[in-house]
């Protein structure tokens, strides 16, 4: 396995620092585990990064579209349902 650092030159470095930088409005951590993979050599695949970097995108434009008024509290949890993958029935 190889060590990550923090350093621009590693995307997964990338993407744990925005998820750090995401307010629990956003992402709750009970969330959080919805989007990262379930298995720890998964994160070294270039497909899992992909997919956790456009969750991430979607989820901080939904919530950008919510603080804009543009949708309403209601929507954005549905919106974030979807692309964590809870689906609202």
């Amino acid at each position: 396995m190889q060590i990550i650092t923090d350093n621009s030159e590693s995307n997964l470095a990338a993407i744990l620092k925005e998820l750090r930088k995401m307010t629990p409005e956003m992402l709750r951590y009970s969330e959080l585990q919805l989007i990262l993979p379930k298995r720890l050599g998964d994160l070294e695949k270039p497909e899992s990064l992909e997919q956790l970097n456009f969750q991430i995108e979607r989820i901080k434009q939904a919530r950008l579209m919510l603080m804009q008024g543009l949708i309403t509290p209601a929507e954005y949890g549905i919106l974030k349902a979807d692309i964590l993958g809870q689906g609202i029935v």
